[in-house]
């Protein structure tokens, strides 16, 4: 006698599944009624904090709760460990749609699966009926567990960053995003302790792998960590605000850094507050508000000097040459950033280093010391790719191809110009991103590939007005104007013209609106036109 199969459908599949939801919904609801009635000590020591509970009630819960699942975990896994020959997904030939079936058994991994990601899929579906079984009580202590295990195995817990200090890499790094969450899903004081070293940690190897949107997670989290001190978490407030500045997000690190900085004050930690007012300084630098720059950096060196600390006071005076550097005062920011860069090679900070060289650099350019200035950038490319500070790897290279490109040397400069580009792509750092575009619109433009400078300049004049970069904004739309002159558009060269002069003149910045009127002024004689007027 031949017994023929009869097609899986659908509703079948699904009856399947509800039977033995219903099933075990039942019997857990039985087991969980009859523990609360007979073995009342069952729940009483599985809580132990509810003494005054009913049982009974207690056990009809639970077990209705985990007899669901339990019924869910085994109608659910057979369907995972089937191997039809058609997905349940698949029509029947010539059918309209309305009826799936698989030829005797139902399938829910694709039959093009690869067998390691089918077991792997199968394996997390077992494990996680297996989770939602347990008690929250059991949960935590498994996570608990999972902590202790894995610290064991590479040396115990790593210690708790010291803001004083350059935090020292530990085995568990790469990893501490997910020990993070095993500590938050713990209980105890220990676990959230060792969840804020975590996020610590896991945020510090997000940002030097280039991950800034994952750091800016961690950081934020531990801005409001209780488990923390004061000091601490204005310290993750101030790396959460830098890294929204860096990618793009200006508006919400100014606010983020304000508000940190009144807390800090409030609180009386003057080192946080220095250091608070140094990137906030540079924050204001790069929205053109050179006023309050000037004197926010001047806030901070106060303290920096008070205490000696050689290496912060580097920072913020570098970030001050650049203030005087866009204003103008280019040989005042020559000597700030030679005495910025003492103060680093002095504290033996070679991040500070490298940024304060790369700084100097750009105002040897605006001097046309051009060898000296070409020189100055190769040494402080060579640091950052020493200590692995690819966004500022990346804003040199930049600098670099700018300085070729003035000095003629096309192909280099171009293919600088793309290393650049992706680096900051990569990292998410938009406004150098921009910075970079419009760059190299004007080495399209200077080798005659009009299309593509116009495409780059658009780009880079969206970027920086979306993050607020209102000096590369001025700079750009001057460029692009000589662009629109060379494409026969001489009466909206002159407007974008005029309106990128007028911002370099509310910024301050002689030297460079000089550059610009005197480029202006041949490409018009070459052109035939009158020499445009600022807005």
């Amino acid at each position: 006698m031949t017994v023929t199969a009869k097609p899986m459908t659908l509703p079948r599949a699904a009856a399947i599944v509800i039977v033995c939801a219903a099933v075990g919904a039942l019997v857990g609801t039985g087991i969980g009624a009859a523990l609360g009635q007979f073995s009342p000590d069952y729940y009483r020591a599985m809580f132990p904090k509810s003494a005054d509970m009913d049982q009974v009630s207690v056990g009809l819960g639970l077990g209705l709760t985990q007899g669901l699942v339990a019924g869910l975990a085994v109608g659910l896994p057979p369907l995972a460990f089937s191997r039809g020959n058609t997905s349940v997904f698949q029509p029947e030939s010539g059918n309209s749609g309305a009826r799936f079936y698989c030829n005797a058994r139902i399938r829910i991994i694709p039959a093009n699966m690869h067998a390691e990601l089918a077991y792997l899929f199968r394996h997390g579906l077992i494990r996680d009926a297996a989770y939602e079984l347990q008690t929250p009580s059991s949960r935590a202590a498994l996570h608990g567990l999972a902590l202790r295990l894995i610290e064991g195995l590479y040396g115990g817990r790593p210690k708790f960053p010291d803001l004083a200090t350059t935090m020292e890499a530990h085995a568990l790094d790469p990893m501490a995003d997910e020990l993070a969450l095993h500590a938050s899903r713990a209980e105890g004081p220990e676990f959230a302790t060792a969840h804020a070293n975590y996020l610590w940690r896991a945020a510090a190897f997000a940002d030097h792998r280039n991950d800034p949107r994952r750091a800016i997670e961690f950081y934020k989290e531990l801005s409001r960590h209780t488990a923390i001190t004061e000091e601490e978490r204005l310290a993750a407030a101030r790396n959460f605000g830098w890294l929204l500045h860096t990618t793009g997000q200006t508006s919400q690190a100014k606010e983020a850094l304000e508000q940190a900085l009144v807390r800090a004050t409030g609180a009386g930690l003057e080192r946080e507050e220095s250091r608070l007012c140094t990137v906030l300084g540079q924050l204001y630098n790069e929205l053109g508000q050179h006023a309050e720059a000037w004197t926010t950096l001047e806030r901070a060196l106060v303290f920096q000097r008070k205490a000696g600390l050689k290496a912060e006071e580097s920072r913020a005076l570098t970030y001050m040459a650049n203030t005087a550097q866009k204003t103008g005062k280019v040989e005042q920011a020559e000597a700030m950033y030679r005495h910025a860069l003492s103060l680093a090679q002095a504290a033996q900070d070679q991040r500070g280093m490298g940024v304060a060289l790369a700084n100097l650099a750009t105002v040897l350019v605006r001097l046309k010391r051009l060898d000296e200035a070409e020189a100055t950038y190769r040494r402080a490319l060579e640091l950052q790719q020493k200590i692995g500070n690819k966004r500022i790897e990346g804003v040199v290279l930049g600098n670099l191809a700018n300085l070729l490109h003035d000095k003629g040397d096309h192909k280099a400069a171009e293919g600088l110009y793309m290393q650049a580009l992706e680096i900051q792509r990569a990292y998410g750092n938009r406004r150098s991103e921009g910075f970079v575009l419009g760059n190299l619109g004007g080495l399209y433009a200077a080798t005659g590939r009009l299309d593509a400078a116009e495409q780059c300049y658009r780009q880079a004049l969206a970027i920086h007005e979306q993050v607020g970069a209102r000096w590369s904004l001025a700079v750009h739309r001057c460029d692009y104007a000589l662009l629109k002159l060379r494409r026969g558009e001489p009466a909206a060269a002159a407007e974008v013209w005029g309106q990128g002069a007028a911002f370099l003149s509310q910024l301050g910045d002689k030297s460079e609106l000089e550059d610009k009127t005197n480029a202006m002024r041949k490409a018009c004689d070459a052109a035939g036109v009158p020499p445009f007027e600022p807005a």
